[in-house]
């Protein structure tokens, strides 16, 4: 599957004049489509397991969609990454590759104009109290380092998932989120955010790492392996839940990052680069949106 996926972004290069840029962007959209099919992220989606295209169905296509659109990513960004794929399946077509038309499967959601969902000050605060209002264990330790992390630095929840160890500035003062391809930017921590950072680092992580001394992931799972985007949402769906917060995604932490932040008067310039826009104006949606919780985007 990844030779024919290679010679998708060969094709784009060579006979489309597609940039440098543009391929990155592709070829890291449809790596995740390809990781979807071949390991799928839940029990759930096993039956849909393959290994080769000519097995593609439109069930596949339409699972990946509805994936998307549960977890972490706004309408904008599933259209951006169906609009990839319906150009791959429509050469996977032209190759002989599929006998459907795979197209007609793939629906992006519609971009709503309307404003980013975000949560209170108070909300926000109840949700992080709320992981470790039971127990010290690591597990509890951990995922409020996590929301705390997510909250405090407008990351996505597939950039914090993808910290290693080694992305930790010096006293934990920062971190290094990748933003596309070999590209990072670093990200300050207030000191709240740091000493979750550094207790999670020093107390929980070791004891979820156990023997398995080689991992350089930062988050981990009760096995020692780097928690998965879906565990992650069901982690914290749990805390939204007991609190009454019916529609909630990791997500919905960075949109009140970035509301919150230029409510108390950072530049829109800092949060643009926090956030890893490239447009300002998709930044500057966020100055337009209502009080309290808005409609998710």
């Amino acid at each position: 599957m990844i030779a024919q996926l290679d010679s998708f972004l060969t094709y784009l290069r060579e006979d489309r004049k597609a940039s440098d840029n543009t391929v990155l962007a592709y070829k890291s959209d449809l790596l995740q489509f390809v990781e979807f099919l071949e390991t799928p992220p839940e029990e759930r989606y096993q039956h849909l397991k393959i290994s080769d295209w000519s097995d593609l169905t439109g069930v596949h296509l339409e699972t990946y969609v509805e994936d998307l659109d549960a977890y972490e990513y706004v309408r904008s960004t599933i259209a951006r990454k169906v609009a990839a794929l319906r150009i791959f399946v429509q050469w996977l077509q032209e190759q002989g590759s599929l006998d459907f038309d795979g197209v007609v499967h793939l629906r992006p959601p519609a971009v709503p104009r309307s404003n980013p969902r975000v949560l209170t000050h108070q909300q926000i605060r109840q949700l992080i109290d709320a992981t470790t209002a039971d127990d010290m264990r690591p597990e509890s330790i951990r995922d409020r380092a996590m929301m705390e992390l997510l909250y405090a630095t407008g990351v996505r929840a597939s950039e914090l998932l993808s910290l290693d160890v080694d992305d930790i500035g010096p006293e934990y003062a920062s971190v290094a989120a990748e933003t596309s391809g070999d590209q990072t930017r670093s990200l300050g921590l207030p000191v709240w955010a740091a000493k979750s950072l550094k207790r999670y680092v020093e107390v929980a992580r070791p004891q979820l790492l156990g023997d398995n001394e080689n991992q350089r992931a930062m988050f981990l799972n009760h096995r020692g392996s780097r928690l998965t985007r879906q565990g992650l949402w069901l982690l914290f769906k749990g805390y939204a839940s007991q609190l009454g917060i019916e529609t909630f995604s990791p997500h919905i932490l960075r949109h009140s990052f970035a509301v919150h932040a230029l409510e108390n008067g950072v530049p829109l310039s800092e949060v643009q680069t926090a956030l890893g826009h490239v447009s300002r104006s998709t930044t500057a949606s966020y100055k337009r949106r209502g009080v309290g919780v808005g409609t998710e985007s």
